[in-house]
């Protein structure tokens, strides 16, 4: 099972850095999709035609995915924190 787990996170790993690619390019992703989601918050208040109550709706949801990308962005960190940690243990008990 360990091997399993080395081999996977070898896998994702690029450069000599030993930092995986895949967290990187989530921690993208969820910096452009919260920019996007802030944009559609911003234009969803300015929008004149639109009932206060559609407004309250609409960026409820929005904040929903906000909160959610967020969340996303953290555990990803975390994640990439807990591999380092492990390799780092495991370079020492080799």
């Amino acid at each position: 099972m360990k091997n399993l787990m080395r081999d996977r996170r070898a896998q994702e790993r690029s450069g000599p850095s030993g930092e995986a690619v895949r967290t990187t390019e989530n921690r993208h992703r969820v910096e452009w999709l919260f920019e996007k989601l802030k944009a559609q918050v911003e234009a969803v208040e300015a929008d004149a035609d639109a009932s206060t109550i559609d407004k309250a709706r609409t960026v409820g949801y929005l904040a929903n995915s906000i909160l959610k990308a967020i969340e996303v962005g953290g555990m990803a960190s975390r994640l990439q924190e807990l591999e380092n940690l492990m390799d780092r243990l495991q370079e020492k008990t080799s």
